[in-house]
């Protein structure tokens, strides 16, 4: 009787086996990336387009309300008494969900401003600039004022803002930069 040699094979894995294992994985986690990222982006899109609509809905309330758009984001969240004491939002400006900056926004100013007579903005009686400057410029109008009161112990102090014609109001609030693509193929500044 002849007796069956078997060659047992040893216990794990070739060599093979796990640079197939690992090129498996390689390929399933380089897929995962742009999915991960979109995905980021739809929830940037989508704070975006909440931040737009919050702030353009407590615009209209505050212009239904005083007849009036505020010429600060204190009036919108309720902080500047005597006069504008109603909250319309909470965080304004909201924060810019791609940047990160709250003053990371155009705003579109109502009414007669220094540039009304702009080529391009005759009719419209609107204007773009950004946040920054929309604030300072309210600020310096507010500091002029001040300063044409007598009883201001600043009376007297050098006019900061002569050529300005008065306060700008927030008619409306846009995305920044004019070369960014929604997932949609619009413009951010568009919504």
């Amino acid at each position: 009787m002849h007796k069956i040699i078997s060659k047992k094979r040893p216990h794990g894995f070739t060599l093979i086996e796990i640079l197939t294992t690992i090129v498996i994985i390689g390929v399933l986690a380089t897929a995962a990336v742009p999915i991960g990222q979109l995905m980021i982006i739809r929830q940037q899109e989508k704070l975006l387009k909440e931040a737009l609509s919050d702030t353009r809905r407590a615009l209209d309330q505050f212009y239904d309300h005083y007849k009036t758009y505020p010429a600060s984001f204190s009036e919108l969240r309720g902080l500047a008494e005597p006069n504008f004491t109603i909250a319309y939002l909470r965080d304004a400006p909201p924060i810019n969900p791609f940047t990160g900056n709250q003053y990371d926004w155009v705003i579109v100013v109502s009414g007669v401003t220094e540039y009304g007579g702009a080529p391009g903005f005759e009719s419209s009686g609107c204007y773009e600039t950004d946040c920054i400057d929309f604030i300072n410029h309210n600020r310096k109008v507010y500091q002029n004022e001040i300063d044409t009161n007598p009883g201001n112990p600043l009376h007297g102090s050098a006019r900061c803002c002569a050529e300005c014609t008065g306060y700008w109001g927030i008619w409306d609030i846009k995305y920044p930069r004019d070369d960014r693509l929604a997932i949609n193929e619009t413009l951010y500044k568009d919504w």
